[in-house]
């Protein structure tokens, strides 16, 4: 007789094929599963870390207004807008004059 049996060599055969086919489609189910686990977290972390980046560029920008206020050119700037806000348009015709709410725009920035 030539051929295969049934229940017998091509069974088991046909079996061990199944058993692998089931194995490989779990591998490829459980990779699957811990990639979009992974790659959730990873975006997670990078969201993570863009706002903590954010975050120390508005802080040394804001350091940075801080040194530039303080400095003497940011000083005589922030006077006099500072006094043309307080005193409005009528702050220009006293500081030249050097009388009125302009003396005091102009003692801010150095010249009164």
């Amino acid at each position: 007789m030539t051929g295969g049996r049934s229940g017998g060599t091509a069974a088991a055969n046909a079996s061990s094929a199944d058993k692998v086919h089931s194995d490989i489609t779990n591998l490829i189910g459980n990779l699957t599963n811990s990639s979009a686990s992974s790659l959730a977290s990873l975006g997670t972390n990078m969201v993570s870390t863009g706002l903590s980046s954010y975050g120390m560029q508005q802080q040394a920008s804001q350091e940075q207004m801080a040194n530039w206020q303080n400095s003497i050119l940011g000083r005589g700037i922030t006077g006099g807008v500072a006094a043309a806000e307080s005193f409005g348009l009528g702050a220009a015709g006293g500081a030249a004059a050097g009388t009125g709410a302009g003396a005091g725009g102009m003692a801010a920035l150095g010249l009164g």
